[in-house]
């Protein structure tokens, strides 16, 4: 396995709502390896994976590890032929890959034509929507037994209305928050309910935009609200 880097690692569940932090950035407290524990450390305030297959299970406090409905964020970069995955609704083995759960797909440029964002073997994309060398989010939302990662909202012939609209008013500039920030207004929007500008807000305070575009993003998320509400 080439060079991975985990920064944050971040989970709200349904028993919780709000934020947690799985990963401390010192050690590995909370968390049991598999096979080939060498393949990962913790330097910097990062995880680093490189090595020999590995998987690292969460087993500490939170939600006594075990989640339903939640959603899971991940700071992520990769180096060239980087090959991981973020698993889910998985549990604890001593070796081989993981018999039960699904694999959230990293890999930017690794021979699998699965690219980063794909469910694996379920719902996948050879699209490459992020590169080596470069921070991303990985954005994971699981509510009962369904699984929304971007990807899988709308197409490129019929997008969601949040998707129309953020194009349409570009407010994106480094993009490292966007599907965290895509994903809760999908939801939003979706839910049927007559929102509010102060309801957008609330609802997006946690995926707060560090380059200064919050007010463009909800003004994106407000007109498409304005479309399905019109309808």
């Amino acid at each position: 396995m080439k060079n991975l880097l985990l920064l944050l690692l971040l989970l709200n569940f349904s028993a919780h709502a709000q934020w947690v932090e799985l990963l401390n950035g010192r050690d590995f407290s909370g968390w049991k390896a598999s096979e080939n524990p060498n393949s990962f450390q913790v330097k910097d305030g990062e995880l680093r994976i490189e090595g020999p297959r590995g998987h690292l299970f969460y087993d500490g406090p939170v939600g006594n590890h075990s989640f339903t409905n939640f959603e899971v964020k991940a700071l992520i970069k990769t180096q060239e032929g980087a090959n991981s995955g973020l698993f889910i609704c998985t549990g604890f083995q001593e070796n081989g890959w993981p018999s039960q759960g699904y694999e959230i797909q990293v890999n930017n440029s690794h021979t699998d034509w699965r690219r980063t964002a794909s469910l694996y073997g379920i719902v996948d994309t050879a699209e490459k929507l992020v590169h080596d060398e470069e921070w991303f989010e990985l954005y994971v939302k699981v509510e009962g037994k369904h699984i929304t990662t971007p990807e899988g909202v709308g197409t490129p012939e019929q997008p969601h209305p949040v998707q129309a609209a953020v194009l349409a008013e570009q407010p994106g500039q480094c993009g490292f928050c966007l599907s965290g920030i895509l994903m809760s207004s999908v939801a939003l929007v979706d839910s049927g309910k007559r929102v509010s500008e102060r309801d957008v807000c609330a609802a997006l305070d946690k995926h707060l935009c560090r380059c200064g575009s919050q007010p463009r993003i909800i003004k994106a998320v407000m007109a498409a609200l304005e479309k399905v509400q019109a309808v």
